[in-house]
């Protein structure tokens, strides 16, 4: 299933945690008596989980069609020309033909970077050829203002960062493992359109309009993977993927409501690439504080 997203505010970067946490909280709101069950489905590790996320990329609306980016692939870095390598080092996001090229073993990094000046570079994104639209993700800051925990004053202003979109969207995907919770999915993306993504939804950011496809992108086998999603990985996968592994490392450390310091979180970085495991599913979800649930299931992406 293929969920783009039409931004109509600014809107913060959508990581599989957050994507996941507000589906969730939307199915409370809709289905509150399947919430307990469907949680303890993700929290049992002996199980297949219901369904597992990535993390939302960009797309270009073209004229004709979407252009959807994915990761820059994570690999052993190359030897090249420096000025070239200094470029490449800049791309967040590559064109979906790049993507795909990559991890069935018919392009890699050096290929790129040798050929750097047939592509066409745009900020963090790398493409085949420039699009055929004008396209904009520009950065504002958003007022916003510091409530104090203890007397609910208000105590002064402060600017957040936020993106604005120009004919450019976000699009996720998720994989629906247990059918029964493929419309509970459905339902919950409609709530969150009317109510919004992420933590600033009260003073008017991550609202958008939303197009679901029932499709999957076609895959080739391998013995690697990538990841498009944050990734938690068990204690026993851990061990295994410190070898013959790629990877940047991220951390979070979350606060509820409430003023609930929760644990520090780490995890791998989207376009992290390991040595196939021969598993169905990897990562877990963990309890990061009082009724906090940290997703950190793997949505993975065979790689020749």
């Amino acid at each position: 299933m293929l969920i783009y997203i039409e931004p109509k505010s600014s809107f913060l970067p959508l990581h599989s945690d957050t994507i996941f946490g507000s589906v969730i909280y939307a199915v409370s709101q809709i289905y509150p008596e399947e919430l307990e069950p469907l949680i303890a489905e993700f929290k049992d590790e002996n199980s297949d989980p219901p369904f597992i996320i990535s993390s939302a990329f960009p797309y270009i609306q073209g004229r004709e069609k979407k252009i959807k980016l994915f990761p820059r692939i994570i690999e052993e870095p190359v030897k090249a020309d420096p000025e070239k390598v200094k470029a490449f080092k800049k791309v967040e996001f590559i064109e979906e033909s790049i993507f795909l090229k990559w991890s069935s073993g018919d392009l890699n990094e050096k290929k790129i970077i040798d050929n750097l000046d047939e592509y066409y570079l745009h900020g963090n994104m790398l493409f085949v050829d420039k699009p055929d639209v004008d396209f904009n993700r520009g950065q504002i800051l958003v007022p916003k203002n510091s409530i104090n925990r203890l007397n609910n004053a208000s105590e002064s202003i402060f600017y957040a960062p936020g993106d604005n979109y120009d004919n450019m969207g976000l699009f996720f995907l998720i994989k629906i493992i247990n059918q029964k919770y493929k419309e509970h999915v459905k339902a919950a993306i409609r709530f969150l359109c009317d109510r919004g993504f992420g933590r600033d939804i009260s003073t008017g950011s991550g609202h958008f309009k939303f197009e679901i496809e029932d499709i999957e992108i076609e895959e080739a086998e391998g013995q690697r993977f990538v990841i498009l999603s944050r990734y938690i990985p068990r204690n026993e996968e851990l061990e295994y993927l410190s070898k013959n592994s790629w990877f940047e490392i991220g951390s979070k450390r979350g606060r509820s409501s409430r003023g609930e310091i929760r644990k520090q979180i780490r995890f791998f970085n989207e376009g992290s690439t390991f040595k196939s495991l021969n598993k169905k599913f990897h990562g877990k979800v963990i309890e990061s504080g009082h009724c906090a649930l940290e997703y950190g299931l793997a949505y993975t992406f065979n790689m020749k």
